[in-house]
């Protein structure tokens, strides 16, 4: 199994990089479609992207916390989590930006479902091209339950790149600067400190990293 913290050991100069820290699903990875996909299968429904106006998934299937909890462990068994793919241009902005800075990963999935993710980014990326990968356990998953930011501050990190606002909200209260992957669920989020920027893919993501870089990084 894949350590939980620690991937791979990186040469002296590959730590020293600048971190970024980037959630994996529905950043990275396109998870939210094929786990909508698992749902509406399961339980015969036709609940569609726009749908999904919230991050809370209790509130939008209607379900307890522990059967949310429970169905994502089956849908990460499941042939829809196997169809999951990345973001379309996640390889070539990965790959472009662990040129100068090392990539971290922290994602809510808990520790008991770590054997999935790594493999995932595997796939479609290279695990060398990343520090490590965290699972925090949030908001259903079992884990250590440390907050985004508290990875930011491990790793003396500026910035955090999510789908979540809540996390780049917390983090923004730290001083860490933040960049929103826009989502269906955080499309209607106006109210975002001034250091979140908001970008429409992973590419825009690069182009506000450059453009920022000595206000992000000081």
């Amino acid at each position: 199994m894949v350590p939980t913290m620690v991937l791979c050991v990186k040469t002296a100069l590959s730590m020293e990089k600048r971190k970024i820290i980037k959630d994996a699903d529905d950043v990275l990875i396109l998870n939210f479609q094929r786990l909508n996909d698992f749902h509406n299968h399961k339980y015969d429904k036709k609940l569609k992207p726009e749908d999904y106006t919230s991050f809370d998934l209790t509130k939008i299937w209607g379900m307890s916390v522990h059967q949310v909890y429970e169905d994502e462990r089956e849908y990460y068994r499941s042939p829809f989590y196997e169809a999951v793919e990345s973001a379309s241009d996640g390889p070539k902005a990965v790959a472009h930006l662990s040129n100068n800075y090392g990539l971290v990963i922290a994602t809510g999935r808990g520790s008991d479902v770590e054997e999935y993710l790594p493999r995932t980014i595997e796939k479609f990326y290279s695990l060398d091209h990343f520090h490590s990968i965290h699972h925090l356990g949030f908001p259903y998953g079992y884990g250590l339950r440390r907050k985004k930011w508290q990875v930011c501050k491990d790793h003396n990190s500026k910035l955090l790149v999510d789908d979540f606002q809540g996390h780049l909200i917390e983090a923004a209260l730290q001083g860490i600067h933040g960049i929103m992957i826009t989502q269906p669920w955080n499309k209607g989020i106006t109210d975002l400190p001034k250091i979140v920027y908001r970008a429409r893919n992973l590419t825009e993501a690069v182009e506000i990293i450059e453009k920022k870089e000595e206000i992000i990084w000081g």
